[in-house]
């Protein structure tokens, strides 16, 4: 594996503990604080500037309630880099423009919705 295969591999590992993170609605400090380090080594961690160490993986991945196998499946030498981006930039829209609805009866509706769309009862 060449050192630009393995920085999309940090890269997309980092995408998706940013996807989860946001999905989840928490803060980089929140999670940052939960595995016992600073907001910007976190970030770093979320743009694959930093490669994440096997103890720090099950740490972050305790903290966002999944195993670490989860950020890893399927990965090879960064193929999903590129999907991953698109995926968080649909989940952030979609994330923020919830939280701006104000009628508790609109938001349940569309809550509602997306649980069908995704096949959730």
């Amino acid at each position: 594996m060449t050192k630009d295969n393995m920085r999309e591999m940090d890269k997309a590992i980092g995408g998706r503990i940013k996807e989860l993170r946001v999905s989840m609605g928490l803060s980089r400090v929140q999670i940052a604080e939960k595995v016992s380090v600073t907001q910007q080594q976190f970030q770093k961690y979320e743009c694959g500037l930093n490669r994440i160490s096997a103890a720090r993986l099950v740490a972050i991945a305790e903290a966002l309630g999944e195993s670490p196998a989860y950020f890893l499946d399927g990965l090879s030498a960064g193929v999903e880099a590129g999907l991953i981006t698109g995926r968080m930039r649909d989940c952030i829209k979609v994330s923020r423009n919830f939280a701006k609805i104000k009628n508790p009866e609109c938001r349940k509706a569309v809550a509602a919705l997306v649980n069908s769309l995704a096949g959730e009862a």
